[in-house]
């Protein structure tokens, strides 16, 4: 597998040789499938699926799918999609709740809605239990961290609507004394103000603000967890990780935004309730006028980049992110699944497609822009004889005089048909070149970026959706386990917001872990000594031992012959007897590797012989039926001489017997 990912890298590296170098990782992709297929129990399964071969890498990560992991970081769809892998990790990801999920549905669902129900006492008794018991066990299990997750984000959902629906409520609060203030102030300047004005509140949201602000910090703990417990490289490859990173920084930022403005208008709100400020604003004073902005709700008075405008945006994009988000669940439906992925490529062509349709629609929109700058508002008014009538200067070229903003917002809908074709006319000015060059350009763009460009785009998204229906359940399935893999690598246990809260387990790992960093020293050097020691009573042993070796070697042999001969227990026996671990403790990944490889090869020399028996067979076959073919083809022959005679001596009676005939009749 890590030579598929070194082709996969000269590929990109050397595009000139990328057929030869995809056609060997497709071949050692086919190899790896016929590997697996020689997996005969689950002790195997669990070494291939759970270690590398690095003896380093496999004593830090141990029983972690670190093959598995590679595997799907290296798209190996059939690797990933064989259906041992499948049943390994279903097994794992629903754990103890695998045998009631098969035999009773019912039990199943009764379970997972009390776990529901019950998530928040759970969490609790998870946080002050301080030892491995059943029940951390049972909290531990993927299935169950995937529901409290799910449950988890339909709430912060709910949250976030009802914030963002609240949010503009919390104007209406009253303040007698501040309306009488701001009552009296328009009454003495005599301004067309509304009397019953609603002003801002430095109250933004109250408890909603705080569980918003802790579900979202509850998220960031989890990415950051996810991006220790994986690579920057890994983290960032999946496209929901970059979907909540900016989620989670697009909520920070509103928060940050309510948090300032909170007390800016807190700060207004307390000034404007003395006499001196509003004389202050009377006189205009700029301090006091910076009050009075900050105490109006009106939106037609603020600035374009005012907190409350920045807020609405950015809160926006940040919900949308939001309810993207939930199409991770899509994934475990076969049905749903496929479409979600072809989402998802159709979303990438576009990606790709961006970049050329900037560079072709650019120099479009900047020539247009140029061609039609002279006869914008200013530009006439400056230089123009006569004075221009305001019917003259509504025409519809006018829509690139404007500006770029207004060309572009011109040029963009038009590649979806929102457009009319006059666009290029002058109207009241009569100059004729400027007038068919625009039309020639306008077209022109038509042409390229509506026939050409987005005919190949819907070209290039229907490619990828058929190439997803052609492979839908391998697609799906590599998705569904890119999720098992998640959640059963993921360094957190509880959901958001109880992940924020340190487990007592946990801080007796911290404390130990401080504890034991300073004896590691101390240990290192007990290491060595000991090792030395151990090593001269090996020796001894040896020596002792040595014309002995050979005769258990042997034993060992007939032992191990034996146990292969006796067949291998099937993997649907994954819950009966010892435990995974315990089976493959003494058993190492090469030695798991050998038996594979051993048994493809057994499995290619059955084939060529067989082969070789049909082969031989088929020769047989061929020359008995050649042997009799001839002998028919002899006694044809005979039949045929015998035939010919006869016929011969026919002919000669019938000659004589006309003969004489002939001499009677001259009689």
């Amino acid at each position: 597998m890590e030579f598929s990912k070194l082709l996969k890298d000269l590929s990109a590296r050397e595009p000139h040789f990328k057929s030869s170098y995809l056609e060997l990782s497709d071949n050692l992709g086919r190899y790896l499938v016929k590997l697996l297929d020689r997996v005969y129990d689950d002790t195997e399964l669990h070494i291939i699926l759970n270690e590398t071969g690095d003896s380093v890498t496999d004593r830090h990560q141990k029983n972690d799918l670190a093959r598995l992991q590679l595997a799907v970081d290296q798209k190996e769809y059939g690797f990933v999609s064989h259906p041992g892998c499948q049943y390994y990790m279903e097994v794992r990801f629903y754990g103890m709740l695998n045998s009631s999920r098969m035999s009773n549905i019912g039990l199943f669902g009764f379970i997972t809605f009390m776990y529901i129900l019950f998530y928040p006492l759970l969490a609790i008794l998870y946080i002050l239990i301080p030892c491995k018991t059943q029940f951390q066990k049972f909290m531990r299990t993927p299935f169950l961290s995937f529901i409290s997750d799910v449950v988890s984000f339909l709430t912060f959902l709910a949250i976030v609507l009802a914030y963002g629906y609240l949010r503009h409520h919390y104007q209406d609060e009253e303040d007698a004394a501040l309306i009488q203030l701001y009552r009296e102030y328009i009454a003495q300047t005599k301004l067309d103000y509304n009397p019953d004005v609603k002003f801002r509140s430095g109250d933004r949201g109250g408890v909603l603000l705080i569980l918003l602000a802790v579900f979202t910090a509850g998220l960031l703990w989890k990415e950051i967890k996810q991006l220790y417990t994986t690579s920057f490289h890994q983290y960032a490859a999946d496209w929901y990780n970059v979907m909540d990173f900016l989620m989670i920084l697009l909520y920070i930022t509103v928060m940050t935004i309510e948090i300032v403005s909170s007390f800016k208008i807190t700060a207004a709100r307390t000034a404007c309730r003395f006499n001196e400020t509003w004389s202050n604003i009377a006189a205009d004073d700029e301090t006091a006028r910076v009050h009075f902005y900050w105490l109006v709700a009106d939106r037609h008075y603020m600035w374009w980049y005012d907190p409350d405008n920045i807020f609405d945006g950015l809160y926006a994009i940040a919900t949308i992110l939001s309810f993207c988000r939930t199409s991770y669940l899509l994934d475990l439906s076969p049905y749903v699944g496929p479409l979600n992925i072809s989402v998802g490529r159709i979303v990438f062509d576009i990606l790709k497609f961006a970049g050329i349709f900037v560079i072709v629609f650019t120099p479009f929109w900047v020539s247009l822009i140029n061609l039609y700058h002279f006869y914008n508002d200013d530009t006439l008014q400056k230089v123009s004889l006569f004075i221009v009538k305001a019917e003259n200067l509504q025409f519809p070229a006018k829509t690139f005089a404007s500006g770029y903003i207004s060309g572009f917002q011109t040029l963009f809908f038009a590649l979806f048909g929102y457009g009319e074709s006059d666009y290029p006319d002058l109207g009241y000015f009569s100059n004729k070149w400027t007038h068919v060059i625009g039309y020639l350009i306008f077209g022109a763009f038509h042409v390229v970026l509506i026939v050409v460009l987005l005919n190949m785009l819907i070209a290039m998204m229907a490619k990828s959706y058929d190439n997803v229906s052609e492979k839908a359940d391998t697609e799906w399935k590599f998705a569904r386990m890119k999720m098992f893999v998640t959640y059963m690598r993921t360094g957190s246990t509880l959901s958001v917001p109880f992940n924020l809260i340190p487990s007592i387990k946990s801080l007796l790992y911290c404390f130990r872990g401080c504890i034991c960093e300073g004896q590691k020293h101390l240990e290192e050097s007990v290491v060595v000594i000991n090792e030395r020691s151990l090593g001269r009573h090996i020796e001894m042993t040896e020596r002792l031992d040595a014309p002995t070796s050979k005769n258990n070697d042997k034993v060992n042999d007939d032992m191990s012959q034996e146990s292969s001969s006796s067949g291998v227990r099937n993997i649907d026996s994954v819950d009966e007897g010892p435990t995974m671990q315990e089976e493959s403790i003494g058993i190492t990944y090469q030695d798991v590797i050998s038996r594979i490889i051993n048994r493809l090869v057994s499995d290619y020399h059955q084939l060529v012989q067989e082969d070789g028996r049909i082969l031989s067979e088929s020769n047989h076959e061929i020359v008995t039926f050649r042997e009799k073919f001839q002998r028919e083809m002899r006694e044809q022959g005979e039949k045929i001489s015998a035939l010919t005679s006869r016929i011969e001596t026919l002919c000669k009676t019938l000659d004589s017997s006309m003969a004489s005939d002939a001499a009677d009749t001259k009689l």
